[in-house]
């Protein structure tokens, strides 16, 4: 069953802890004496104390288990050092029945190609005889995700989604209708007048001269959606076939450009290269700036603090009229569930471990693992969802450690439910519709799936020579020569090894278009 690996190989995962052994203490899926078959899962828990998945004590996992004919074994780890708790797990050889995986370390990717957990890329669209899907809600995974968390073209578990329209732009609504716009900017002209409009056209209406437009802090990722905005690719593109940083395209910039342009006006917060991104909402709370490009739902959460002010959220910009929108997106998820061939032992059982997490994803049963059971940790009013209140209208929270994360065995691909659960807000609403409409507008990074590892022994070092030079050109610290320079600088340290690595890795992969880097359509391959 177990890849042979080389002397060398076995020495270095010894060495770092990171790959199974072949013992004896990884669990088993067996039966119980009422015939339920016993599946354990490891995953994180973000609650101080999570769920129990003992059903003599916790309804829910009683409900669950009924349902779906599954003694379900629970392992919760803090979410706080819960890629240690893995990495331990890896090198005891105590393996659950389904792992989630925190991320695609170098650790985690080398047990992968070493054979260490089941290749699920033909699995999670199979069909059975009769044309209908085995999995049917795995099915429905999104095939820019998949691609992401790809290790050499192949998929080794089910991703846990993470929005990938996640990103976004707040803004003060009503500042915009102040300043005469019906309308979310389009355009980067669009974009710029309105920060235009927001330092000069007194849009909360007080008779001072005391608004700028946009706030930004020293976090880079807002200047790599305006790049991005202006044509730019994410992080890499793709030029004669080959992946190249961003950096390495025009469009990038003159994105750099239009930023320095907002910089040189005072249309954004002249203190920004060095303010704390901890503190990015206060500036817009205190009615000074505008305009915040981030997540898409700290729209959500400066509304909750600022109940006087209407607050919006939109998406894409596109770099002119009549160009398509682009936005910067998430790489779609956050982890994977795993299946470790230690405690997975055939196609069979591999099945079993992926009918639960996609039974998992029925309406009924995620319904249960996210909000409970109606009658004890829920009503139905009007047909909506709502927490039970006490006599003073707060939430009554006493059963809620029954489900405490539970949500996180989710793989939540389809988001299907059977209840209506009201948004507290109008921006709400427009948080969750901008999240699924941004989907279509995405800039995925081509280099996603692969791995350097020059750019992994080096950290954030050359991350860092980019960045740096990035906020000095900004700032008129460089000209465009300086800018260049640094960009050779890139090279030199390093650069040009972490591009030879990752084509090497883009090249080889034959699941891929080498003249787009999307993933070819199935049977394409």
């Amino acid at each position: 069953m177990w890849k042979k690996i080389t002397l060398a190989a076995m020495t270095a995962a010894l060495l770092t802890g990171s790959l199974a052994g072949c013992g004896q203490s990884s669990d088993e899926i067996t039966t119980t004496q009422d015939g339920k078959r016993t599946i354990s899962i490891m995953t994180s828990n973000y609650s101080p104390a999570a769920a129990s998945d003992d059903a003599a004590e916790n309804p829910i996992i009683a409900e669950v288990e009924e349902k779906l004919g599954v003694d379900i074994r629970l392992r919760f780890a803090a979410s706080s050092n819960y890629g240690e708790k893995v990495t331990a797990a890896m090198a005891a050889d105590t393996y659950p029945n389904i792992m989630k995986l925190p991320s695609r370390t170098a650790a985690i990717i080398q047990n992968c190609r070493h054979g260490t957990f089941w290749d699920v890329t033909d699995k999670l669209k199979e069909k059975n005889p009769d044309g209908t899907y085995k999995f049917p809600n795995l099915a429905q995974s999104n095939e820019e995700t998949l691609h992401n968390m790809s290790i050499d073209g192949r998929v080794y578990g089910v991703y846990s989604s993470r929005a990938l329209g996640r990103n976004g732009v707040t803004i003060r609504k009503d500042w915009l209708e102040n300043i005469g716009y019906d309308h979310y900017p389009e355009t980067l002209d669009e974009f710029y007048d309105v920060c235009y409009k927001f330092t000069h056209n007194d849009p909360d209406g007080n008779g001072k001269d005391d608004t700028f437009g946009m706030i930004l802090t020293s976090l880079a990722t807002p200047i790599q959606v305006m790049t991005i905005w202006a044509g730019a690719p994410n992080t890499y593109g793709i030029k004669d076939g080959q992946l190249q940083p961003a950096f390495y395209f025009d469009e990038y910039l003159e994105g750099l450009k239009y930023v320095k342009k907002l910089n040189d006006e005072g249309l954004v917060n002249q203190s920004w290269a060095t303010y704390d991104p901890e503190r990015w909402n206060e500036m817009m709370i205190s009615g000074q700036g505008g305009i915040i490009i981030d997540v898409c739902d700290r729209a959500r959460r400066v509304q909750n603090n600022m109940p006087d002010a209407r607050i919006g959220v939109f998406g894409a910009i596109a770099p002119s009229a009549g160009e398509k929108k682009r936005t910067l997106p998430t790489i779609g998820y956050n982890g994977f569930f795993a299946f470790p061939k230690a405690s997975v032992k055939d196609e069979a059982e591999l099945d079993e471990c992926l009918r639960l997490l996609d039974k998992f994803e029925d309406a009924d049963i995620s319904d249960l693992m996210n909000k409970g059971i109606e009658g004890r940790h829920y009503e139905i009013v009007d047909g909506n969802y709502q927490k039970f209140k006490d006599e003073n209208g707060k939430d009554v929270t006493k059963y809620d450690k029954e489900f405490a994360d539970l949500n996180q065995c989710l793989p939540l691909i389809t988001g299907n439910t059977n209840l209506n659960v009201p948004f507290a807000t109008e921006c709400a609403a427009e948080v969750d519709a901008v999240q699924e409409e941004n989907e279509n507008y995405t800039v995925p990074n081509p280099a996603e799936p692969y791995v350097s590892n020059t750019a992994a022994l080096m950290g954030t070092a050359l991350d860092d020579i980019m960045t740096e030079a990035n906020t000095k050109f900004i700032l008129g610290n460089i000209d465009e020569n300086g800018w260049r320079d640094a960009v050779e600088q890139w090279k030199k340290k390093g650069g040009e090894k972490v591009i030879a690595e990752l084509n090497e890795a883009f090249l080889a992969d034959d699941s891929v278009d080498h003249e787009t880097g999307l993933p070819l359509p199935k049977g394409e391959e």
